[in-house]
């Protein structure tokens, strides 16, 4: 199911932690991924598998409102206070035979097993996150508690 209360494509009202996904099992399942970054995975020092992305990018709805700046050494520094509505956009509705990768935060706000995030993340020798050591998904009673916010109409 497409739209939302506040009209904007691709957005399912699935944020409530009610879905659920098909379980992964033992058989192979077909990983797209929903992020903007490419997604490799590392067994020691050596990649293993690597997803594109494959755009659109699923992401839950955010709210953003200015706040006062926060004063540094090195002088103001804008803020902005961002709340997560209960609204996910461009996730797809779950499907026999797929995973898909997703950001931690959209992976602890729905409750679906088919949805995968990176954890154990790789660096090179910059710092720059590379991939990862494995995928990840959030079982019931270790979800984090997010609060999200309704979506504010203009």
């Amino acid at each position: 199911m497409n739209g939302s209360a506040s009209g904007e494509p691709g957005a399912t009202g699935n944020g409530t932690g009610q879905e659920t996904g098909p379980e992964l099992g033992t058989g192979a399942v077909v990983l797209v991924n929903l992020t903007p970054h490419t997604v490799t995975v590392y067994r020691a020092d050596r990649a293993i598998g690597s997803w594109p992305p494959s755009g659109p990018f699923a992401r839950l709805v955010e709210t953003r409102r200015p706040s006062p700046d926060v004063r540094t050494e090195k002088g103001p520094m804008p803020v902005t206070e961002i709340s997560y509505a209960a609204m996910v956009a461009d996730l797809p509705e779950p499907t026999a035979g797929t995973a898909y990768l997703v950001s931690r935060v959209l992976a602890a706000a729905v409750n679906r097993a088919d949805l995968l995030f990176p954890a154990d993340e790789v660096r090179d020798r910059s710092g720059q996150i590379i991939g990862c050591r494995t995928l990840a998904r959030f079982v019931d009673g270790d979800r984090p508690a997010l609060h999200p916010a309704s979506v504010q109409e203009d």
